[in-house]
């Protein structure tokens, strides 16, 4: 009998294309749907939707930053349990 598994959905929030097309093709093997979003406001909305198991979210984002998003995410009943890794090219450790 064939093993019918939930879909793992993961978002990526990510302004940068190289890294956000980096990120997706490094995840993407058959077993995840990907989805992408390139702005604070984008990612929030479609993060919003409940669908994902992870997101990963880049830290400095255009409109909205991703501590702001991941604060909404984790305040919301209904997102409060999808883990959040936050992204970032960012070296510094002021920065980090």
């Amino acid at each position: 009998m064939p093993s019918h598994s939930a879909p793992f959905n993961v978002l990526i929030v990510e302004d940068e294309p190289v890294i956000r097309e980096l990120v997706k093709s490094m995840l993407a093997d058959g077993t995840l749907t990907v989805d992408t979003a390139s702005t604070g406001p984008e990612g929030l909305k479609m993060a919003r939707s409940g669908r994902y198991q992870l997101i990963l979210l880049d830290v400095v984002l255009p409109q909205m930053d991703g501590l702001t998003i991941c604060r909404l995410i984790k305040a919301a009943p209904e997102t409060a349990n999808t883990p959040v890794y936050m992204l970032t090219a960012k070296s510094k450790k002021a920065d980090v």
